[in-house]
């Protein structure tokens, strides 16, 4: 008699962004206060107790990491950005979460997949490292070399990070040619520097969303011409910083040694009308699409991208940090989304573990042949010795 697989759950997270030891460690008068977004102690002990209790489950048979697991964008202007992701998996503050992590890619039973986002598309470039300490890892093909999607399920489930349907966040191949960085790298840079002198805490999304909406007006208008230019320099300046300040890039993305303010705001200066040229066109997504996308949530993306076009019944994002699952008849959502309601298509997105946000969520999939359904569970993660608590959930009819 044959044994039934017990094993039938995917555990999706994702934006842990672990930074490198530098992030964790304070060293005036340099900096007198830490920078990276995952730092506190009982942050990352709550991590790995929640990767130890997949190594110990009998039911999960992978664990998918939707990106920016390895911060290489949070990096003070004064300080060289990694060139490769040693610095952040070697970092002591990691050891716990990297050791667990070795468990799940070891484990007869478990998969790791991991699907880069835009805080370590450069993990692409390094991905031989990645193997070496990861060997069974999945790291899933694509087009692009720093975009990639994870399909599952006779590509009923499809998976990503999201950032490259984002304006400031997705891959940018034509304003530094034989590069990929976007401006929201820089974005970064300046806001980590901020955050390392003044313990700010602020998030690169909200700095960004402050300043779209100052130049609204224009934006409304579509008066695009060098509205990136002047963007980047008042946040620059917010941040305290003048256009011949430089930023540090130790050769980062065909860069040499230092790039000033002045010079970031020229190259991406036409960011507004080339996004839709470029990056834009490929996608069929418009300036306004992905300067939305950016500011708001990627609901409308992966109705776009999936859900009309047939390509999925599940999608599953990170970037935003916006734990959420919502179910969709056709193109309409369903405005009293409750788990006993069937769904078209199921739009989810896994959260965030950072220290500024209080709940730490994951999202589950399940397929239940017995049942016939689908199911999307999000749930918050608490400890070890609580249940993780059920947000929300959903479900597909597999007919």
């Amino acid at each position: 008699m044959s044994q039934v697989n017990t094993r039938t759950k995917r555990i999706f997270i994702s934006d842990i962004h672990m930074g490198d030891e530098r992030s964790f460690s304070t060293n005036p008068p340099t900096y007198p206060h830490t920078y990276g977004w995952f730092n506190d102690p009982d942050r990352i002990k709550l991590l790995t107790n929640f990767l130890d209790g997949i190594v110990q489950s009998s039911d999960v048979k992978e664990l998918v990491i939707l990106g920016d697991l390895f911060d290489q964008w949070v990096c003070p202007i004064s300080y060289n950005p990694n060139i490769t992701c040693e610095p952040v998996v070697t970092a002591p503050q990691n050891k716990s979460i990297i050791d667990m992590l070795k468990a799940i890619d070891q484990h007869n039973d478990l998969t790791l997949t991991l699907v880069p986002g835009n805080h370590d598309m450069h993990m692409l470039f390094d991905e031989n490292f990645i193997k070496q300490v990861f060997p069974n890892i999945n790291i899933p093909g694509g087009d692009s070399p720093v975009v990639r999607v994870y399909q599952a399920d006779n590509n009923f489930l499809a998976a990503e990070h999201g950032s490259q349907y984002t304006m400031f966040c997705s891959p940018d191949t034509w304003s530094n040619p034989g590069g990929y960085l976007p401006l929201g790298f820089y974005i970064s840079r300046v806001v980590a520097d901020k955050n390392a002198r003044l313990e700010k805490n602020i998030d690169m999304l909200d700095i960004i969303i402050k300043f779209v909406k100052a130049f609204w007006d224009d934006i409304k208008k579509k008066k695009y011409e060098g509205l990136a230019h002047d963007i980047f320099l008042a946040l620059s300046g917010d941040c305290g910083f003048k256009g011949t300040d430089n930023i540090l890039m130790n050769g980062f993305d065909h860069c040499s040694n230092s790039i000033t303010v002045d010079e970031v705001a020229n190259r991406y200066g036409q960011l507004f009308c080339d996004w839709e040229k470029y990056a834009g066109k490929e996608l069929g997504l418009s300036t306004l699409d992905g300067l939305l996308y950016e500011i708001l949530k990627l609901q409308g993306a992966a109705q776009r991208m999936y859900f009309s076009k047939n390509k999925a019944k599940v999608v599953i994002f990170g970037h935003t940090h916006e734990p959420t699952i919502e179910g969709y008849h056709g193109e309409h959502l369903i405005k009293e989304f409750i788990h006993d309601i069937p769904s078209d298509y199921i739009y989810a997105n896994s959260g965030t573990w950072v220290d500024s946000h209080k709940q730490c969520t994951y999202v589950e999939t399940e397929e239940n042949t017995q049942e016939g359904k689908y199911h999307v569970r999000l749930f918050q993660y608490r400890g070890p010795s609580k249940k993780s608590k059920l947000i929300m959930d959903g479900f597909i009819p597999l007919a």
